[in-house]
Formats: structure tokens, sequence, C-alpha cells
């Protein structure tokens, strides 16, 4: 029997819409390969999104961790130099306090010091006055007493034996003029030195007394 190749297409049709009822819904998908290829794609997608999503979460955990690590180390760092600053502040103050006292007490010693310097210069000063004072007042007692040497020598023509009226153990006296006034001089012998104390006694009282029958003392000289 021979068939049309018209025939032949309607017949084909014909099974593949029996077999198609027969099968059911399902059975449509072993038609449609490119519709399994789309789903296997959307899987491995979803599959990935949802990796990528456990891997942003696990990456975002650790960060959080090392922040909150890297945080406490910034806390820890800034407490210890919070600690260093305030010990190099009091450090600082006491420090100053040193300074200020050391600068007192200099200033105190300084001040000390000038006073101590301007004593020692006014003392200074004073010896030197006191030492010239003295050396005038012996110049000045050398000289009279070179100058009353002379008179006394003048009077008696040098202790001549001429002038001599009397004599005692330890002392000699001698006439003289001085002034055009009649005199007596009375002179300690050399070793008679140790009569020095009578014969001051006995000047302090003849420069005490006043009487026409005793000679008036005009001036001694002990030395």
């Amino acid at each position: 029997m021979s068939h049309h190749p018209a025939n032949a297409m309607v017949e084909n049709k014909q099974e593949s819409l029996h077999a198609s009822r027969f099968l059911g819904p399902k059975s449509r998908n072993i038609f449609r390969p490119s519709s399994s290829s789309e789903t296997c794609r959307s899987s491995s997608a979803a599959d990935s999104e949802l990796s990528f999503q456990l891997a942003s979460n696990n990456s975002s955990e650790i960060s959080m961790d090392v922040l909150e690590i890297q945080v406490e180390e910034l806390r820890i760092q800034l407490e210890g130099t919070r600690a260093l600053y305030q010990r190099a502040c009091k450090d600082l103050a006491d420090a100053q306090h040193k300074v200020k006292m050391l600068t007192r007490t200099v200033a105190e010693e300084k001040a000390k010091h000038g006073e101590a310097v301007k004593r020692a210069e006014e003392a200074v000063m004073l010896l030197q006055k006191e030492a010239c004072e003295r050396q005038k007042a012996q110049s000045k007692a050398m000289k009279e007493t070179t100058e009353k040497e002379k008179i006394i020598e003048a009077a008696t023509d040098s202790f001549s034996p001429s002038k001599l009226i009397g004599e005692g153990c330890s002392a000699k006296v001698y006439k003289g003029n001085i002034n055009r006034t009649p005199v007596a001089i009375k002179v300690l012998q050399q070793d008679s030195r140790d009569k020095k104390e009578l014969f001051l006694k006995e000047v302090g009282i003849l420069s005490k007394l006043r009487h026409p029958n005793i000679v008036l003392l005009l001036g001694a000289c002990p030395e």
C-alpha cells in the first residue's frame, strides 16, 4: 500500500498528539530540552547567590571581630597614653615647683651674698679708715714726742749734770726753762722700768693737787 507524503505527515501529527495525550503534561518536558537547561542555570545562580550571601555574612562577622579587637587595643593604648600624660604633667609640675624654689633660694643667697659683700666692703673701708687715723695719730704723737724731747733737751742742755738738782733710786730731777717758765723735769732711769706704775700714780696725784708750795704738773710722758 502506497502512502502519500501529505498523508504521512498527518499521521505523524496525530501520533504525536496521541502520545502527548497519553503521557500527560509531564511528558511535554521530554520534547523541550531547552527549558531544562534554563532551570539548571537558575539553580546554579541561586546557589551562587546564597554562597555569596553566606560568605558576605561570614566576612562581616570576621570584620566586626577584628574591628572590636582593634578598638580594644586602641582603648588600651589610649589609657596608657593618658596615664603617661598625667605622669608627665605631674613630673612637670614638680619640676616647675623645684625650679621656683631653687630660683627663690638662689635669689635669697644672692641677696645674702650681696649684703655680706657690702658689709665686708664697709668693714674694710672702716679698717682702712681706722688704720689711717691710727697712723696719723701715731705720726702726730711721734712728732709731738720728738718736739717735746727737743724742748726738754733744750731746757736741760741735753740733761747736763749742771742742771741736775736731785736724784733718787729710780729717777733724776733736772731744772730748766720752758717758754721762760722755770720747770723741774723728772726722768726715770733706764733700769727702773719696773717703777713705772709708781711713777704713773705720782703723775695722777700731782695732776689733781693745787698748792703754792707744790709744783704744778705741766705734762708727763710715760713712754
